[in-house]
C-alpha cells in the first residue's frame, strides 16, 4: 500500500483501490523488554556525521516486537532509518548482516529533549539467546539532524563508521530497551506492510497518534500525520490533525 505523489502514482484500478480496501494488520503491544542499555548518560551521537549499530541479545524472546531508542532532534532534523540485522553482522567489516526489517520515522515524530524514548514498530521473529544488531543510517547535517544519547563509556557492544561500508570503530553505549510479548497497551498498529501508527497516552487514554505511509517511489513523501485528540473528562471532543 502506497501514499499517492505527483507525476509518479499509477492511476488504475489496483492502485487506486487499495488505500480504500481492509487491510490485513498486526497490533504490537508494550510488551515485557528483555534487553536494553538505560544506564545513565547524556552523551550525543550524532547521525550527521556517523552511522551506528548496538547489540541486542534475544534472551528469552522469539519476537522481537519493537524498540525504544533515546533521541534528541536539532533544527528541524532528519528522517531516522533503523535496520534491524540478523547475527551475521561483524563489526570488522568482513559481514554486513542480512537485513531482516527496515523502518522509516519521519523527522516530525521525533522530540527535541533528552530523556523521551521513541518506540518504533519491528514485529520480526527471532532466536532466543542469539544476538542481532540495530543499524541507524548516517542522515542529515550540521544544523539539522538527530543524535543518540548514550553513556560517556564504551562496554563493545556498540560502534560506528562514516562511510556505508568497511569496518567499525568502538563507540559509546547507546541508550535502547527492546521488547516482545503481547502485554500492556497498544503501542503500534502496521497495516499493510508499510503503514505505519504509533499511539502515546495520557495517562490511559490515547492522546496522540502518528500516522506514516510513504509513497511508492520516496520515504520522504506520503502521509505523515501528527494526530492530537482532545477530551471531555471520559468522551472524545476533537481531533486535529498537523
Amino acid at each position: 500500500m502506497w501514499a499517492f505523489e505527483d507525476n509518479v502514482t499509477i492511476l488504475d484500478e489496483d492502485h487506486m483501490n487499495e488505500p480504500l480496501s481492509q487491510q490485513s494488520f498486526t497490533m504490537i503491544y508494550e510488551g515485557t523488554q528483555f534487553d536494553g542499555a538505560t544506564a545513565a548518560g547524556t552523551t550525543e551521537n550524532t547521525l550527521a556525521d556517523y552511522y551506528y549499530v548496538s547489540s541486542v541479545t534475544a534472551t528469552g524472546a522469539s519476537t522481537f516486537s519493537r524498540v525504544e531508542l533515546e533521541l534528541i532532534r536539532h533544527g528541524s532534523g532528519a528522517d531516522l532509518t533503523l535496520y534491524l540485522l540478523d547475527t551475521t553482522f561483524s563489526a570488522d567489516g568482513s559481514a554486513e548482516g542480512v537485513v531482516l526489517e527496515t523502518v522509516v520515522v519521519p523527522k516530525e515524530f521525533i522530540v527535541t529533549a533528552v530523556g523521551t524514548y521513541l518506540s518504533i514498530a519491528l514485529n520480526t521473529t527471532v532466536t532466543g539467546a542469539a544476538t542481532y544488531w540495530l543499524k541507524t543510517a548516517k542522515a542529515g547535517d550540521a544544523t539539522n539532524h538527530l543524535s543518540l544519547i548514550g553513556l560517556a563509556t564504551d562496554d563493545s557492544t556498540c560502534f560506528h563508521r562514516v562511510s556505508a561500508s568497511g569496518s567499525w570503530t568502538a563507540n559509546n553505549t547507546l541508550h535502547f530497551k527492546a521488547f516482545h510479548l503481547n502485554t500492556g497497551d497498544i503501542i503500534h498498529c502496521v497495516e499493510g506492510t508499510n503503514k505505519y501508527e504509533t499511539y502515546l497516552y495520557t495517562g490511559d487514554y490515547i492522546s496522540t497518534i502518528y500516522r506514516y505511509l510513504p509513497s511508492s517511489a520516496s520515504t520522504t513523501a506520503g502521509v505523515r500525520d501528527i494526530l492530537t485528540i482532545a477530551f471531555d473528562g471520559d468522551y472524545i471532543t476533537t481531533g486535529t490533525v498537523t
